[in-house]
């Protein structure tokens, strides 16, 4: 005895293109360090909801309404109170022919107050730049996390004439820097200065700068230098770039693990010693 069966779906139409454009209804679930609390970002609704729920009450803590022109970009618990929004903005620079970019911040909100503040980016001239970069968010330090971004040095800037941009990279007078950021305040002071040239940083489990690496295209020289008391060391150069990444501080705490590709062009992971 024979049994047809038709395919599910044989004759159902294709999806539509605005399906595979969609983004997720639920996304960026994050566990917060004790276990108790999870945050996710909800779409589900007319706007973008950060959403904070009690595992242990089974109840909604609190949610944020984001706002149409905000995109959720992350979110991470810098403790069982602070969630971090990291958040982005397109603007355009009329200048530059109404080109567009993104502006990211990253938002810290207080769960006990109900109350958030922008981290680092909201004074000085680092209010003109994209971005900060999140380094560590779990450090000794309560209510600390560390992050790094370009910061102008008018000791760093060179004076060039009959240029249209104000100076090469050497000479922009943008400079990278560690800072030290208080999620309550949202306020940062800086604990490293590196150079026009400073790509990564490496902080310990204390949040103290342990190493960073440079990039200098016009030399094609890419080095990583270990703190030396006040100064640096180099520890490792190589004269291309070849899409080399740090990850952080090895199990012991003796090295730095690296990633990138090897002579015979496979990408591996080693260890650059800091001695």
């Amino acid at each position: 005895t024979a049994v047809l069966v038709a395919a599910p779906g044989a004759n159902a139409a294709p999806p539509p293109a605005e399906t595979f454009a969609a983004l997720p209804a639920v996304s960026d679930v994050v566990l917060s360090p004790n276990g108790n609390l999870l945050a996710w970002t909800d779409r589900g609704g007319p706007e973008t909801l950060t959403v904070m729920f009690d595992l242990t009450t089974r109840q909604t803590k609190r949610q944020i309404a984001i706002g149409k022109e905000y995109k959720t970009r992350n979110l991470n618990w810098a403790d069982d109170e602070t969630l971090l929004i990291d958040l982005s903005q397109t603007d355009k620079d009329e200048t530059a022919g109404g080109k567009s970019y993104e502006i990211f911040r990253t938002l810290a909100f207080d769960l006990v107050r109900g109350k958030g503040h922008i981290l680092l980016m909201t004074g000085g001239a680092r209010q003109l730049v994209t971005g900060a970069d999140l380094i560590a968010w779990h450090t000794s330090k309560p209510k600390t996390v560390v992050m790094s971004t370009l910061d102008y040095s008018a000791g760093a800037a060179h004076r060039e004439m009959d240029t249209r941009l104000a100076g090469h990279r050497e000479d922009s007078g943008w400079v990278a820097y560690l800072f030290e950021v208080d999620t309550v305040t949202g306020k940062g002071k800086p604990i490293d200065q590196g150079s026009q040239f400073t790509e990564q940083w490496i902080v310990n489990r204390d949040g103290a700068c342990v190493a960073r690496s440079e990039w200098n295209p016009k030399l094609s020289k890419y080095r990583v230098l270990a703190k030396d008391g006040a100064g640096w060391r180099e520890i490792y150069s190589r004269n291309e770039r070849g899409d080399i990444g740090l990850h952080g501080l090895s199990a012991e705490g003796t090295g730095i693990v690296a990633v990138g590709p090897n002579d015979a062009g496979r990408r591996v992971a080693w260890t650059i010693p800091l001695d």
